[in-house]
């Protein structure tokens, strides 16, 4: 039994061997509608995660830290190279009215995802050691070549992601997500039996990444052969004429917001040393997994209905956009409240005295966790209104604001405490701006899509 089939198996059991109730509610979520399709990603994404943690409780005792700190600085360059993949034309992918265009742009995304790959895979043998010695970690070196694997592997899923968003084939993504935690826990735990150092998680990681693409690719494939292959060269160019605002001005604005990502992490490295840095990330890991389970699944399924009300009756976008907005404060701001309540006493109690201030921290970031919760998923509505510069104006203020913060940390000599506080009341400020931005957007007309 292959890898792909295992994990359906243990999805299909876990899905079988539920209650009678449970498998009556699940059939009449399964008619339909927003929430039923929410609560189906939440559930893949809360398996995946499951296995996520349950098998770091066994990888922590087959790795050491350095090997998770290069799997680390490893998932911080794939993130910014996945932005620039396939030049953001596959986010594109739900937007089209017809399936041509949408499979046009498909293979174009997929076309030139193979393509970014080999760049970077030449471009890794000559700026290798300077990027390692720049991280500091020449360590890294020896498994730089296996950045290619993991752009084309993650950049191929988001490909077909975004098709399976246009399809509602949410149920499709929902086990991906579980095969893909799956195949990347086993490969981990198996590898790191023969402690083999962090290529060990660097090759599950990349597994994971391919898995989920072979996948959704089999799927793809067996329900659109005939529409493949009528693709010629002329579509190719004409869909990539007709989306070009994509790559120019997308790209940049996601590549802007995912190194406003990494860039925390790495700016407190520099400032206060390692201890900080773990402190700061187990308390971010703690609060993101629980909200990202419904965040993730409410972006993905808001994208896919605003983009087909937006073609059909632009005029319910702003009522799905406020609607949204208000669900998603109810739903975030009592978990959240209640962390910032009792954070450092839960981290004590379930992780030691030592870890302590990570609950400080998850305390002086709830709000800014809130805001993210909120604006996240609802970014998306100004891809859908092909307002891309708006987003772009939003992601290069918030990276200056974060850059002022951690440069005022630096010549004032903040705190740690101090810095993490000011950073989190910035970019909560930062979210409600984008809010805002969105809102505003909406106002201005909006063209049904012809195409």
């Amino acid at each position: 039994m292959g890898l792909k089939d295992s994990s359906n198996y243990l999805l299909q059991n876990l899905l079988t061997r539920c209650p009678d109730w449970v498998n009556a509610s699940w059939k009449r979520l399964s008619q339909g509608g927003f929430t039923r399709n929410v609560i189906v990603l939440a559930g893949g994404t809360t398996l995946a995660q499951g296995i996520t943690v349950l098998a770091s409780l066994i990888l922590g005792r087959l790795y050491l830290p350095e090997d998770f700190g290069i799997l680390s600085l490893y998932g911080s360059i794939i993130a910014m190279l996945l932005v620039l993949a396939s030049w953001r034309y596959e986010i594109a992918i739900p937007m089209p009215e017809d399936e041509e265009g949408a499979i046009n742009l498909v293979v174009l995304s997929i076309l030139l995802a193979m393509v970014m790959s080999v760049v970077v895979g030449i471009a890794q043998v000559f700026m290798g050691d300077t990027l390692t010695r720049w991280l500091r970690a020449p360590e890294m070196l020896p498994y730089l070549w296996l950045l290619p694997l993991g752009m084309l592997g993650g950049g191929i899923y988001q490909v077909l992601n975004y098709w399976a968003i246009r399809q509602k084939a949410f149920k499709d993504i929902a086990r991906t997500r579980f095969s893909q935690s799956f195949g990347q826990a086993a490969v981990q735990i198996g590898l790191g039996l023969f402690h083999l150092g962090p290529v060990g998680l660097l090759v599950g990681d990349i597994v994971g990444r391919t898995n989920g693409a072979g996948m959704l690719g089999s799927m793809v494939w067996q329900k659109n052969k005939a529409a493949f292959k009528r693709v010629s060269l002329a579509s190719l160019r004409e869909i990539a004429s007709q989306y070009r605002r994509f790559p120019l001005i997308s790209s940049g604005s996601s590549l802007l917001n995912v190194a406003g990502l990494q860039l925390p992490v790495l700016l407190l490295a520099v400032l206060f040393g390692p201890q900080v840095v773990g402190l700061f990330a187990l308390g971010q890991r703690v609060i993101g997994i629980p909200l990202s389970l419904i965040g993730q699944a409410v972006a993905q399924v808001y994208f896919g209905e605003a983009s087909k009300v937006a073609r059909t009756a632009p005029e319910r976008l702003p009522p799905l956009y406020h609607k949204t907005l208000v669900r998603m404060l109810i739903i975030g701001a009592a978990p959240i409240l209640l962390l910032a309540l009792i954070g450092p006493w839960l981290f004590s109690v379930v992780f030691g005295n030592v870890w302590y201030q990570a609950g400080q921290y998850v305390q002086l970031l709830s709000l800014m966790s809130l805001g993210k919760f909120v604006a996240s998923p609802l970014s998306q509505t100004l891809n859908i209104v092909d307002r891309q510069d708006l987003q772009l104006v939003w992601d290069i203020g918030k990276l200056l604001a974060l850059l002022l913060c951690f440069l005022l940390a630096s010549l004032l000599h903040w705190s740690p405490m101090l810095t993490v506080g000011v950073y989190g009341a910035t970019m909560f400020l930062a979210y409600v701006a984008l809010i805002l931005l969105c809102s505003y957007a909406l106002r201005q007309p909006i063209e049904p899509r012809l195409s």
